[in-house]
């Protein structure tokens, strides 16, 4: 596996295993386990997911030390605040069965954005977090954060791929030294793409020169299929 470092210091792998609609009690803890045994490093849960304990309980059963895997999660709008963003944290911890957490965002924009990266903020300080950062921010949005904030985020996931290669906010992130970090690097729509350009994403990235899996960014890519058995994904994550 290989690593990208964010302006901290604090080293994150270049690709991820995103757990997002993976919640059934009786599939997912297996689907994370099988996940972690084909050799994936960074599982990226969120509060809205629903499914931190099956994560949490893929880990501890994996045989693999706390230390080797890279745990991100998030915190969804309706526990923005600074009081709120504490005990949401504190929720995931539970349910991770972990007293750290490697990132920790803000899952997207809403009113109290301030509020809650301030709380982030308090997280970081105290070492309860290795690295912090946010999740389908636009530059308008970050701005505030660099602004007023005493810390500049590490971190910004946002759909990326060839056909949405949001130009204007890479450009503003590179600026900050804060990392890019792609979901749906591949195009998760797929069969959209072929109907309106007669190609695939992975087609459109070598005839433009964009190959999102060797962009400097670190990537979070979610399984293309929800199963027990191997699939795919495993041969996919084998060829990398």
């Amino acid at each position: 596996m290989q690593y990208t470092r964010l302006k901290n210091g604090h080293e994150i792998p270049l690709i991820g295993f995103g757990t997002y609609q993976i919640d059934d009690p009786a599939q997912a803890p297996h689907i994370f386990q099988q996940a972690l045994a084909l050799g994936y490093r960074l599982l990226d849960t969120a509060a809205f997911y629903n499914n931190e304990e099956y994560v949490g309980q893929a880990l501890r059963q994996s045989g693999l030390k706390r230390k080797e895997v890279f745990l991100s999660s998030k915190v969804w709008k309706d526990q923005h605040g600074y009081d709120a963003t504490l005990n949401a944290f504190d929720a995931s911890l539970r349910k991770l069965g972990t007293d750290y957490l490697d990132l920790y965002l803000i899952h997207q924009p809403a009113e109290k954005n301030l509020e809650t990266w301030q709380a982030l903020e308090t997280l970081y300080k105290e070492g309860r977090v290795k690295a912090i950062g946010v999740s389908n921010f636009q530059p308008a949005d970050l701005e505030e954060l660099v602004q007023q904030g005493d810390i500049i985020p590490m971190i910004d996931q946002v759909e990326y791929h060839p056909l949405y290669q949001q130009k204007a906010l890479r450009a503003y992130c590179r600026r900050l030294d804060i990392k890019l970090q792609a979901y749906s690097p591949a195009d998760a729509r797929g069969s959209v793409t072929t109907a309106a350009y007669g190609q695939t994403s992975r087609q459109i990235s070598q005839n433009t020169g964009t190959n999102c899996a060797a962009l400097d960014y670190t990537k979070r890519c979610n399984p293309p299929a929800q199963s027990s058995q191997p699939g795919p994904h495993e041969r996919k994550f084998r060829r990398i």
